[in-house]
């Protein structure tokens, strides 16, 4: 979303979203936070008339159906651990079911993503993808692996109906999908500052390591039950319901900043049962798809698969390289380095990952590099292929020791007509909450270019190259050449 969002996109965004990022935050902010009486308040009514213009009309439209103001409306909220990282932005650690009348939001559930899948009716097996069989070792498909598509109204629809058939409270009556991962939650603290829980004070820097930890062990230090283990949360989010509210009118621009920013790089996204919101979303850009294009594509998509929380300190890479044959058929190759900067811990394993990455449709696979069986054997691994929206894809497996450097590459045949266009354009696809990612280009072509959006730097004008890096990509980026 551009930086013209109305404040009552970015107020509805803090509020319904932010404000329920981890676990129960949801309880306090749902039980006393009314974002209808928000907007009502000059200060807001002010930026709205200053902000609104022509392309943020159908947002502003939807308010009334998105606050339950004409009905009421049940949201499933999708708490996303992107240090763990999955297909469609993390892996789904817990979850919440809200209903939002006139601007009252009432909590109907929440809970870790395990203790629906507990409840998971012994008739509902449904068979899971053969990467999730063979290293997470598991027979059965469950709510917390359903967003293995990277598209994530695929995801989206799928968690919808495994939340049905897995027995989740008001399955019926869900009308919008969100998901959100940390980072909501380390913004939030970057504005409001410091909270406290239990003796323990927590910051943006460090709130998603102590929690992780309080949840994972600390409990067991206060003797605290396992069922109990997330209480910590209730009196942390105590403190941030004390400050909210009144952080979000003082500090107003600052949230909306990291509204536009979270959704600008994936760490929130939507999804609506009725076509005409999904239309909005999907137009506005915060639906999480995978972009339905005609020239040049690639997407790297990494799903740890037992590897706890390493995603954390992975630092990734991407290259993407072509070359002209000799009978003027252009051969890719996508080359993904991650340095694995951590170390055996409570949280930090060796990185296990199976990547895939979905280019044009018609690409022929050529060879592999960097590919293992499994992350304790020396042979190479099984290369999967096939065809989603629209698009070929690759996949493999690898492992990433700590202290060390992994590098995974696909070569491949373009398609003739992906290249026989001009101009030539190339849409790079980041994952949905993927923290970091550098990402380099070396593109040949028959003859000199004529021009490049964006250029290349001046020492590399003049040639038949089009050679560009792209340091901490946290967006999706569009490259255009003439020639």
């Amino acid at each position: 979303m551009k930086k013209t969002s109305t404040i009552i996109y970015a107020v509805l965004t803090i509020v319904a979203v932010i404000g329920i990022s981890i676990g129960a935050a949801a309880y306090y902010l749902f039980q006393t936070f009314d974002p209808a009486s928000l907007l009502e308040q000059g200060i807001v009514q002010q930026e709205i008339r200053k902000r609104v213009g022509v392309q943020n009309a159908p947002i502003v439209d939807l308010l009334p159906q998105l606050l339950g103001i004409k009905e009421p409306r049940t949201y499933l909220f999708l708490f996303l651990n992107n240090t763990e990282m999955r297909p469609a932005g993390g892996f789904i650690g817990s979850y919440a079911v809200a209903r939002i009348t006139n601007g009252n939001i009432e909590l109907i559930t929440l809970e870790g993503s395990e203790q629906l899948d507990k409840r998971t009716p012994a008739s509902f097996a449904p068979v899971p993808p053969l990467p999730i069989t063979e290293h997470l070792g598991v027979s059965q498909w469950y709510f917390r692996d359903a967003n293995w598509d990277p598209d994530f109204r695929v995801s989206a629809e799928r968690v919808l109906s495994f939340y049905g058939s897995q027995g989740g409270a008001y399955a019926d009556e869900i009308d919008l999908v969100v998901a959100i991962d940390t980072e909501v939650l380390e913004a939030v603290l970057k504005i409001l500052g410091p909270v406290s829980a239990d003796g323990k004070t927590f910051t943006a820097d460090n709130v998603v390591e102590l929690l992780q930890y309080d949840t994972s062990y600390g409990f067991n230090d206060r003797d605290i039950p396992f069922e109990d283990r997330k209480q910590i949360l209730d009196t942390l989010f105590i403190d941030i319901k004390s400050k909210l509210p009144g952080s979000l009118i003082e500090s107003y621009p600052a949230y909306i900043a990291a509204a536009n920013t979270l959704i600008q790089e994936k760490h929130v996204q939507l999804y609506s049962k009725d076509p005409e919101e999904q239309r909005v979303f999907e137009n506005r850009n915060i639906a999480g798809r995978v972009a339905a294009v005609t020239h040049d594509y690639l997407m790297w998509i990494d799903a740890n698969l037992a590897a706890l929380k390493t995603d954390r300190v992975i630092s990734r890479d991407l290259s993407y390289t072509t070359r002209i044959r000799e009978d003027g058929r252009t051969v890719a190759r996508a080359e993904m380095t991650y340095t694995h900067s951590g170390t055996f811990d409570w949280r930090t394993s060796r990185y296990r990952t199976y990547a895939r990455i979905f280019v044009p449709k018609g690409s022929q696979l050529l060879e592999t590099s960097g590919d293992m069986r499994t992350d304790r054997s020396t042979d190479r691994g099984r290369i999967d292929s096939g065809e989603l929206y629209d698009k070929s894809w690759f996949g493999t497996f690898i492992s990433i020791e700590p202290g060390t450097t992994g590098v995974l590459s696909f070569t491949y045949l373009l398609p003739e007509d992906i290249t026989a266009d001009e101009p030539y354009e190339l849409l790079v696809q980041k994952q949905a909450g993927i923290p970091t990612l550098d990402l380099t280009l070396d593109l040949e072509f028959a003859t000199n270019l004529e021009s490049a959006e964006p250029a290349e730097p001046q020492e590399n004008w003049g040639d038949t190259y089009y050679q560009t890096a792209v340091t901490d990509m946290q967006t999706d980026q569009l490259f255009t050449v003439q020639y």
